[in-house]
């Protein structure tokens, strides 16, 4: 029993740890990114979109091209975004609008569809990004 106890709190004690590694790496790839990022943007055409990087539960990068990266601040927390494998940002009129147009991704296994409301749209500078990684490499 009592060796029961302590292999449960040593599993549970693991999966904080890596729960906290994940969020140090989010933080940190967030950070990277607001480096590069430029001042908010009213509007950007609505993208093909070819990647994207989920950055927590509140912001993305999303990319059309290898030069073309935008920093999508969400309103709120948007809870399950980390974990996706695809999203999709909406538009209207041809442009994605902060406050207006959204990431969106089906939530599993409840299979409902998540909505969260873009805050802001900041370009990234793309070459001094891909150089900041450069140097940082070992």
């Amino acid at each position: 029993m009592v060796r029961s106890i302590l292999m449960a709190i040593s599993l549970l004690a693991l999966a904080g740890c890596a729960s906290s590694n994940v969020e140090q790496r989010l933080a940190e790839r967030l950070a990277l990114y607001e480096r590069h990022a430029g001042a908010p943007v009213d509007s950007i055409p609505a993208l093909r979109m070819r990647g994207f990087e989920t950055l927590g539960a509140q912001a993305i990068v999303v990319w059309s091209d290898p030069s073309r990266m935008y920093l999508l601040s969400l309103d709120r927390p948007c809870f399950g975004l980390e974990l996706r494998y695809t999203v999709a940002v909406t538009s209207s009129g041809g442009f994605v609008r902060p406050r207006f147009d959204a990431v969106t991704f089906i939530e599993q296994p409840s299979r409902m569809l998540q909505r969260c409301v873009i805050e802001s749209i900041r370009p990234v500078d793309a070459i001094a990004l891909r150089q900041e990684r450069r140097q940082r490499r070992p």
